[in-house]
């Protein structure tokens, strides 16, 4: 009779499985079964939105990379006041500047020279002339209190060596570890989904087999007392108490099967965010899909479709571009430059000051001489470095990072290799654990009835009745278990391998 209390065990994995349950509020009812409940939790799955938004990040980092090829170009407009004009730009009249060039010259010629002054040259220009007689002395731009600024600035980069092919490739991997990112946490959604849903099935044969054994020993029970009560002796009175005790125990288990199944409702429907619906099952018994599968094939198909894998190839191209980047710093570098300035002029207010200076008398143009204050720049520049030592440390640490994202590359590969050997192992176990167990519960099944039967006529004894009933539990139990794990095995494989090598249709 102390087999009865191995009954507890059935209501153990209720309590793992669930980490949260609340009361369903409303009478809305969804069917499911086990792509509508893997496709929920896509729909549902916080993560899956955050592998977007860094998606996004990533292809906004690729833009800037590729923008790197483009000019540069800012354009500014800008409205300035000042408390007063401002003289910006002085300067020697042409005509004046090339009369003073003179007149130092020759001032230096007589004063060192003055015994050869007769082998001096004339003066180009005769400035005594009348005809020759110099412009205005002075050129001077005026920026009034208030006026407007257009200022638009330009960069090419001409020649960079490995730098901007670099910046992109790195770009572009970047990319695609984030694509890759969510389709690994894509495939985690499907495998703990997939298992959620398969532990509810769990749980609820769990709960059936506890109430079946209940209805066996409370059927024992009945016919034990009227066997007592018959007074043929076949069932003693402790005999009785101890069915009778077996029985209470079968109904506390059958209460915590209750609750567990309820709570297994609850975190599978907050899973996939229907937490106001009940649910309706398809599947009304457990299930599993006989694979057969062909390791070598499983390794090569990993190796093509893995999402960590592939993120160690993005993460090596990375890396060696950015060594390439690295070197590129070492080397010079071409770009051309451009600026362009446009001044509009807006208000003035010392008008007398300004015609009082010199070369301003006759202004008609008021307040600047000159109507086009425009000026432009073009400058083909070359950078060239000079901290050598400091770049070429930068270049040695990226070639480091290089190397060991390579050796990291080979340790993942070896490592990945091993997981699809040991699922691949656990897998076939699980299936074959599954066959074994299937006919043991129906031996099992087969030896209770006969027990059964035996004691309805009195030649079985009670305790032998009770121990086979117990039997039937724990090997219906025991297939529970193995289809489970098999199941689970089967969703850990398909993360594994990358793709869907086993589907339930």
């Amino acid at each position: 009779m102390k087999r009865v209390f191995v009954l507890s065990f059935l209501a153990m994995f209720l309590y793992s499985q669930v980490l949260f349950a609340e009361e369903v509020t409303g009478d809305k009812k969804i069917t499911i079964d086990l792509q509508t409940t893997i496709q929920k939790a896509l729909q549902a799955s916080e993560a899956l939105k955050e592998a977007d938004g860094e998606i996004l990040m990533s292809e906004g980092k690729r833009m800037k990379a590729r923008a790197g090829y483009a000019p540069q170009i800012e354009v500014a407009y800008s409205y300035n006041k000042m408390d007063e004009d401002r003289r910006i730009y002085t300067s020697f009249s042409e005509d004046l500047a090339m009369l003073l060039q003179d007149l130092v010259i020759r001032q230096m010629y007589l004063t060192a020279f003055s015994p050869y002054s007769d082998n001096f040259p004339p003066y180009q220009k005769d400035w005594s002339d009348p005809a020759n007689s110099p412009e205005m002395g002075f050129v001077t731009y005026i920026l009034p209190e208030e006026f407007a600024l257009l200022q638009v600035d330009f960069m090419m980069p001409i020649w960079t060596w490995w730098k901007l092919p670099g910046l992109n490739k790195m770009a572009k991997a970047g990319v695609n570890v984030a694509l890759e990112k969510k389709r690994q946490t894509r495939a985690e959604v499907i495998c703990d989904s997939g298992s959620m849903y398969f532990q509810s099935l769990y749980v609820r044969y769990a709960k059936e087999i506890v109430n079946d054994t209940l209805l066996r020993l409370q059927a024992t029970y009945d016919l034990s007392v009227n066997i007592f009560e018959g007074g043929t002796g076949k069932v003693t009175k402790t005999d009785l108490i101890k069915a009778k005790i077996g029985l209470s125990r079968a109904e506390f288990k059958a209460a915590e099967a209750e609750r567990g199944w309820f709570l297994a409702q609850e975190a599978l429907k907050r899973s996939m965010g229907l937490e106001e619906y009940e649910l309706d099952f398809i599947n009304k018994e457990i299930f599993y899909k006989k694979a057969v599968l062909d390791l070598e094939q499983l390794i090569e198909t990993m190796l093509k479709n893995r999402p960590e894998w592939k993120q160690a190839n993005y993460g090596l191209i990375a890396k060696e571009a950015n060594s390439k980047v690295a070197l590129s710093e070492m080397l010079p570098m071409i770009a051309l430059l451009g600026e362009y300035k446009s001044y509009s002029l807006l208000n003035t207010s010392c008008e007398d000051e300004l015609n009082e200076t010199v070369g301003y008398a006759d202004i008609d143009d008021y307040p600047n001489p000159y109507d086009d204050l425009d000026e432009w720049r073009v400058t083909l520049a070359a950078k060239v470095p000079l901290s050598f030592w400091s770049n070429y440390g930068d270049y040695k640490e990226a070639q480091g990072e290089a190397a060991m994202m390579r050796a990291k590359k080979e340790w993942a590969r070896n490592s990945l290799v091993l997981q699809v050997k040991k699922i691949y192992a656990e897998l076939n176990e699980n299936l074959k654990k599954i066959e074994i167990s299937q006919k043991i519960m129906t031996d099992a099944q087969e030896h209770y009835d006969l027990m059964y039967k035996s004691f309805q006529v009195g030649m079985a004894e009670l305790g032998d009745v009770i121990e086979s009933q117990i039997e039937s539990a724990l090997y219906k139990q025991q297939y529970n278990e193995s289809v489970l794990a098999y199941n689970l095995s089967c969703l850990e494989l398909n993360k594994i391998v990358g793709t869907d090598v086993i589907m339930w249709d």
